[in-house]
């Protein structure tokens, strides 16, 4: 599938408690579905407390980007946003995630239908 087809779905609301906008996981549950995903095997990746906070909702494992900000100690403690991994960068997130799976996610092979 081409990946300008992933695009397609975005928020626009301006409303806060839109169940769309991170930390909520309505999007990536209307990714997951349309694009048949399996969200317990999957990794939800972002450089964010909020990217955290909706893979955990979502029900996939999370990686935090980050270069050990300290700021966000104290975050990750008060929202209760402890990531499963923490990765340098995006390279030590693949390496991760690559580490973590046994086959290619459904993701993976959606792209490469």
């Amino acid at each position: 599938r081409c990946l300008s087809d992933w695009s397609s779905d975005v928020c626009s609301s301006d409303l806060a408690d839109c169940a769309c906008r991170k930390p909520k996981p309505g999007l990536l549950l209307q990714a997951a579905a349309k694009w048949e995903i399996d969200i317990p095997a999957s990794f939800m990746v972002g450089d964010g407390l909020t990217d955290v906070l909706a893979g955990k909702a979502a029900g996939a494992r999370t990686i935090l980007v980050s270069a050990r900000k300290c700021y966000l100690c104290e975050e990750i403690a008060k929202y209760d946003a402890t990531p499963d991994f923490l990765a340098a960068n995006l390279v030590a997130a693949v390496d991760i995630i690559r580490a973590q799976q046994d086959q290619p996610s459904t993701m993976l092979r959606s792209l490469t239908r």
